[in-house]
Order: structure tokens, then sequence, then C-alpha cells
């Protein structure tokens, strides 16, 4: 049973291995509210539709209100849920600012790849984000910042955990056709008898 660490990577890519460049994405506001980070959580199925598995809102919230960055945590109990050979799991992260805004598709769903796994075992996430909350005197407005996809900047999920497909059953050989003595042996004697140096 895989006990995995997922990063964000890229837009679109949620992996086990870190990138090596900082992507951010941020939403800006002209007021400094308090903001909620959370995360949703598909499965995507290989003709691309998907089904919902943590439902709406979102889960695994954190909060900051104050400037400067942040690692913030929460957890979220990610039920059994059986998957096809080919389906992937995606996640993606979500903003939103106390009084100014809804909640905002703000990392668009990341992709892990096709697990070829027979579920998604029920166990205990945690998503781990890192935020920057600043002003952007350019802007004129407060930019509500997630960043990941490299070493420092590490969101992710930790407790990814999933169940293999079992490897497909050993179909014994069939015997028809295969004789059920060895011949070589036989005509060996065969010759032995036959033959005129042949003694009792």
């Amino acid at each position: 049973m895989p006990v995995e660490t997922r990063y964000f990577r890229k837009y679109d890519d949620l992996l086990i291995t870190q990138g090596t460049v900082t992507y951010e994405l941020g939403y800006g506001s002209g007021y400094l509210n308090l903001g909620y980070w959370g995360i949703r959580v598909w499965i995507r199925h290989s003709d691309l539709s998907v089904t919902d598995i943590s439902g709406w809102p979102p889960v695994a919230i954190v909060t900051k209100g104050t400037t400067g960055e942040a690692i913030l945590s929460n957890t979220w109990d990610c039920p059994e849920t059986a998957l096809a050979s080919d389906d992937k799991i995606g996640v993606a992260i979500y903003l939103k600012i106390e009084d100014v805004l809804g909640w905002y598709l703000l990392w668009s769903r990341c992709d892990t790849e096709a697990l070829n796994a027979e579920k998604l075992d029920a166990a205990t996430w945690t998503v781990y984000y890192y935020v920057d909350i600043f002003w952007h005197a350019g802007a004129g407005m407060w930019i509500y910042y997630i960043r990941g996809n490299s070493a420092t900047y590490n969101t992710r999920i930790e407790n990814f955990t999933w169940t293999p497909l079992p490897p497909p059953p050993v179909v014994p050989v069939p015997l028809i056709n295969k004789p059920l003595v060895n011949r070589e042996l036989i005509n060996q004697a065969i010759i032995r008898v036959c033959s005129p140096n042949f003694r009792k």
C-alpha cells in the first residue's frame, strides 16, 4: 500500500517529486481581509469525465489575515474510493477572501499519473499550503498568493494512500498434446534391445 507525499507541480501535475522552479498564483484585492485556502478532490477518468470525492465547499481549509509568508496546514479524511486502473486523482486549490471574494479556483486541478489502483484508501491527508499576503504598490492592491513546485515553496499533500491492483493470476499451462513419458529414453531402450550386442 503506497503512502506518498504528493507535490503540486506546475499547473497540472500532482507528483511524488518536487520541482525546481517556483510557481506563483494569486488574486488581488483592495482590502486586507481574512483569506481562506482549501482543496477539492476528484477522480479523473480516462474519458476526461470527473467524479467528485470531497464535495463542496472545499476541505482542509486554512486561514490567514496578516501580511507575510507562512506554511499553513490542515487535514481532510479521504474516504475509501474504488478506482479503475486508468483513473487519476485530481486536486485543485481554491481561495476565498472574506467579504470580498467567494470561493475562487486559484490553482487549477493537478492530476496524478494513472495509478493502476484498486482504490484510494481511507486516510487522513495533511495538506500544506505555502501562502503569502502582501501589498503590491504598482497594482495598488493586496495580493493573496500561493506558491509551489520547489523545495522551498513545497505546497503538498502528505499521507496520500492507495492500494495497487493485484497482479493478474498465474494461468497454469495445460498438459494437452504433451507426452506423459520421455520418448527419448524409450527409444534408447528399444535400440539396446534390438542391438545384436545386447546381452541379458
